[in-house]
């Protein structure tokens, strides 16, 4: 029961995603106006994809064992980890700079955003 809650639960995130991406959402200050398809959004919702094959795999195959076993089994769940580990960390970095669409220049947040404010090494220096 729990995969069809996943799969379900991700796929309508999913179709929220493809349509704020190529129509814009209909409600909203910016509604009607799609959303620019960032790194780290695309990344995501390839997540999500994944979470949906996951789970429906999981739902069409209840009677066989899906183990990954062995030296395969583990090299496989190793390269999937390391891969998902620097995407992550690649989108974490590049997401500096967030658009809403609008046309407007980009917003500084979270990493980027908390870079630019002076230290307090950096204050103590220039107050010197």
């Amino acid at each position: 029961m729990i995969p069809a809650f996943g799969a379900f639960g991700n796929g309508f995130i999913i179709a929220i995603w493809v349509v704020s991406r190529t129509v814009g959402l209909p409600f909203g200050p910016e509604s009607g106006t799609p959303e620019p398809i960032e790194f780290i959004d695309a990344l995501a919702t390839t997540f999500q994809v994944l979470i949906v094959a996951g789970c429906l795999a999981l739902l069409l195959t209840r009677r066989h064992s899906l183990a990954l076993t062995g030296v395969l089994g583990f090299s496989a769940l190793l390269v999937l980890g390391l891969v998902v580990a620097l995407l992550t960390t690649l989108s974490i970095i590049w997401s500096g700079q967030h658009h809403h669409g609008n046309g407007a220049e980009p917003e500084q947040h979270g990493l980027h955003q908390e870079m630019q404010e002076p230290t307090p090494w950096q204050d103590f220096q220039t107050s010197l």
